[in-house]
């Protein structure tokens, strides 16, 4: 909340030399903690139930899915806790550093847009 607040002040007034390392500081440490759960581009695109979807799977399961009829079949058993929206069409492709690309389209769009998923798990 102070760091909002801080950011909002900031942005308010007109700069000095002095405050350049401040604000750096400050929208640094801002995107880096609400980064993660805020991000505008799954927000506009639609694709947050994939991302927390393909999350559960992992968890649950200790791998990324294989696919999106994978990916289906697991939602579908979850009695309705977890959702998936509409897609044209949806590909997952696991990257040779663990993580998930999943490229998906929406209905009504042309153009195909991606995300990349990291390793959530732990290793003990």
């Amino acid at each position: 909340m102070l760091t909002t607040a801080l950011s909002l002040v900031s942005g308010c007034t007109t700069p000095s030399k002095t405050n350049d390392n401040l604000d750096s500081a400050l929208s640094s440490m801002y995107s880096r903690t609400y980064a993660p759960i805020f991000d505008v581009f799954m927000l506009k695109y639609g694709s947050t139930d994939l991302l927390y979807d393909c999350t559960s799977f992992r968890r649950k399961n200790g791998r990324w899915p294989n696919d999106y009829a994978e990916l289906s079949t697991f939602v579908k058993q979850s009695d309705g806790y977890l959702t998936l929206g509409e897609y044209e069409r949806v590909d997952m492709r696991p990257l040779a550093d663990g993580s998930l690309e999943v490229c998906y389209v929406r209905p009504g769009q042309t153009n195909e847009t991606k995300f990349t998923l990291g390793d959530i798990l732990q290793t003990k």
